[in-house]
């Protein structure tokens, strides 16, 4: 059964029960945990306690033994003795006093140093002396040296023990030093533990990192090792380490501190520990007790939540049934209640029967004014798309959708324009329009379309294509992916646009970027080399002529005039292109001109065993244009084929009118013109010693073309050798600004 399925009854006692469960508990557990805290601080402050006890015990022992060589320090028997080397009277005099003090205080040696810190008499073991010390006990010349006392623990032969080490001097002069310690073995840490009811261990400090420290004495029976970390900390914090409990022993607390040496550094090391199980016990009987009281208060409080629940709940069952009354459409008298929620409850209840009643009759008639705005809304949608149909069909762009597999579901009317077929020519095909892409266009498109489907992505791609009427044409596909509801793509909405007359009219700028800076290169050049060249033909010249017919340098002249007669041929053209061309444009027509120029050229091409054949449409309308030049141009542009055609060669013209633009096209045999040839078809630089001026004309006639706004392009036709001259001018409504393309 779902939560949303139990009555209410249980909706309210299970959360409230729950609550106090929680925090009642809550309450226990935050008791205890504050329980632990304060016991856990108590044992924190108890164990720094007993180890400053320790030490003040410790600091009581010192100044014990301080005391004690200072009163013999300071005998001047002793220093007598000590003076004059009187080892036998010396231990004469302070034996009684150490048999005295040995077992009272627990004196266990005095001893007294000569000068570079050499035994001299050992009270407390007479037979040993004269062994050298410094090497083990520095602090023995340091006394000597400055006359400070130094006391500590320190381990001297005989073990660790409380030691005084003070100077000795006799008239003002020092002659050695004498050291008292006192015992600090079990005895003082068992005394120590029966009157603080604590365990004292006392510990070697490691030497070596591999080694534990060592236990010195102890009232433990098995004293756990201290490791070489414990001691780097201690020895870095010069405080104890406290730990409430000890790790892995939750029974047992302790402290961990140092014991200072007489130079200030680590002696020994001194655990102190504390049973912990009284504490516990008391805390969890704590804690037993408060779980009981926590029982029996939520039993108190869930007996209560189910009589308040159970008289909260009549009313309410009794509005449930009216409620359900209503929704079967009965008529339903509910009494009125009191000034409480449930009586405000049942007036609202009172008072929806009377709503509902009006609400029903306000829904009829909304829902006839619905039916009228849906007839009203659905004809304007209607109209509006009516209206974007429209707008789909009069773009000059073809709008599409098509599949993955590039089969078209929509094709808009301009493909009757752009490509030569109808929609429906278009949607029957399988493959839409691939069949018209070229043929090292058409990879590279497919691949891409099917790569911008798979991945989902927008789809950017120009190719050429070859209507079915012969026209190749530069087109620009743009789509976007159309996707599944798993989001997956299944094809391609977009556009094809035709763009070739705007490459052609980028190539044009470009072109006429590049002939800006070859005309100011061919300036400069030709002003360079035109008075050199105008001295040279002179010069050999006037030595052709003053030698004579057999003189065997005449031929040597000759050729030097050949030469500069081809390089003023070649100037000439030169500045005949950087020459300045003006034009006048104004609205004229280009196939009576045309005409007349044929008219003109036709003997001359008969003369010469060519044919001349035109075609020119009527009409292709007027263009803004100069009358002269473009007659100059044109006429260029015709004679240009007399000198590469080949035997009885035909020039081919026409004259045509393509998309609001005005086409001429000339069509000749020229095999001798290599792709070189035709990539610099209006700059050649011919061979010959005179060559014909209308070859001289050629890039004044290019000029002029760009002037006109024209478009140029020369190109291998379909036949082989066949060459291709294509000019295209714009219409004069629609004519170019031809200041922006033409060259300088």
């Amino acid at each position: 059964m779902a939560l949303s399925d139990l009555s209410l009854k249980w909706k309210l006692l299970i959360p409230i029960l729950l609550l106090s469960f929680l925090g009642t508990t809550a309450l226990v557990l935050v008791a205890h945990r504050s329980q632990q805290v304060l016991v856990a601080k108590g044992e924190y402050s108890l164990l720094e306690g007993h180890y400053r006890q320790f030490l003040h015990s410790l600091e009581s022992m010192r100044m014990q033994a301080s005391v004690l060589a200072w009163a013999v320090a300071k005998d001047p028997y002793v220093g007598e003795l000590l003076a004059s080397a009187d080892r036998k009277g010396l231990l004469h005099h302070l034996s009684p006093l150490y048999e005295t003090l040995h077992p009272r205080i627990g004196v266990t040696q005095i001893h007294f140093h000569k000068p570079a810190g050499v035994s001299f008499l050992r009270v407390h073991s007479p037979e040993r002396y004269g062994d050298l010390l410094t090497e083990s006990r520095k602090e023995i010349l340091e006394v000597y040296e400055s006359g400070q006392e130094a006391s500590g623990l320190v381990k001297g032969a005989t073990g660790y023990s409380m030691r005084a080490l003070v100077p000795v001097d006799l008239a003002g002069a020092r002659i050695g030093t004498l050291e008292i310690g006192l015992s600090l073995e079990a005895s003082f840490l068992k005394e120590f533990k029966n009157k603080w009811a604590c365990d004292i261990t006392l510990y070697l400090p490691p030497r070596e990192k591999r080694e534990r420290a060592s236990v010195l004495a102890s009232t433990l029976e098995a004293p756990e090792p201290v490791n070489w970390e414990s001691f780097q900390d201690l020895k870095a914090s010069q405080w104890p380490v406290i730990m409430v409990p000890i790790p892995g022993k939750q029974d047992t607390s302790a402290a961990l501190g140092p014991i200072l040496g007489p130079l200030g550094d680590i002696a020994a090391l001194v655990e102190i520990r504390l049973p912990r199980m009284p504490v516990l016990e008391l805390m969890e009987q704590y804690l037993r007790e408060m779980l009981i009281v926590e029982l029996v208060g939520l039993l108190a409080a869930a007996i209560l939540v189910w009589m308040v629940v159970q008289r909260f709940l009549k009313p309410i069952r009794e509005i449930v049934k009216s409620a359900t009354e209503i929704a079967s459409g009965e008529r339903v008298h509910i009494p009125p209640g009191g000034r409480n929620e449930l009586g405000q409850l049942a007036k609202a209840l009172r008072s929806m029967v009377g709503y509902l009643e009006a609400s029903r009759e306000r829904t009829r008639d909304y829902a006839r004014n619905l039916e009228i705005e849906v007839k009203k809304r659905t004809k304007e949608l209607r109209a509006s798309e009516e209206r974007y149909r429209n707008l789909l069909e009069r773009l000059p762009l073809l709008v599409y959708q098509m599949k993955a597999n590039r089969s078209l579901s929509f094709a808009s009317s301009f493909a009757t324009e752009l490509l030569g077929l109808a929609p429906a020519q278009v949607l029957e095909s399988p493959d839409g329009w691939d069949r018209f892409i070229f043929p090292e266009d058409l990879e590279r498109v497919r691949s891409g379309f099917a790569r911008a489907v798979s991945q989902g992505e927008p789809w950017i791609q120009e190719y050429r294509v070859r209507t079915p009427d012969g026209r190749d044409l530069l087109v620009r596909e743009q789509a976007v992916p159309v996707k599944d509801e798993q989001g997956r793509g299944i094809g391609m909405e977009g556009i094809l646009a035709d763009i070739t007359l705007q490459k052609r009219l980028q190539d044009m700028t470009l072109q006429a970027e590049e002939l800006k800076t070859l005309g100011e290169i061919s300036a400069r050049l030709a002003h360079e080399i035109r008075n050199p060249l105008t001295s040279i033909g002179g010069l050999s010249r006037r030595i052709l002529k003053e030698l004579g017919e057999a003189h065997q340098a005449r031929e040597l002249a000759q050729a030097i005039v050949h030469e500069v007669q081809r390089l003023e041929a070649m100037l000439h053209m030169v500045l005949a292109y950087i020459q300045p061309v003006d034009v006048e444009l104004s609205q004229g027509e280009l196939d009576s001109i045309l005409s007349n120029i044929l008219q003109d050229l036709a003997p001359e091409f008969e003369s010469r065993g060519m044919g001349l054949s035109w075609q020119i449409q009527e009409p292709v309308g007027s263009a803004l244009l100069d009358p002269r030049a473009m007659r100059r141009a044109l006429e260029t542009l015709l004679r240009r084929p007399l000198f590469h055609m080949e035997g009885k060669g035909v020039l081919e013209v026409s004259l045509s009118q393509e998309q609001s633009r005005i086409l001429l096209r000339l069509r000749y045999r020229a095999p001798s013109l290599g792709p070189d040839d035709l990539e610099h078809y209006f700059y050649p630089f011919l061979a010959q010693e005179s060559p014909d001026p209308s070859l001289l004309e050629l890039p004044v006639a290019r000029t002029i073309l760009y002037k006109h706004g024209a478009l140029v392009r020369v190109s291998r036709g379909a036949s082989p050798g066949e060459v291709l001259l294509e000019v295209s001018l714009p219409q004069a409504a629609l004519a170019m600004n031809p200041v922006a393309t033409q060259p300088t």
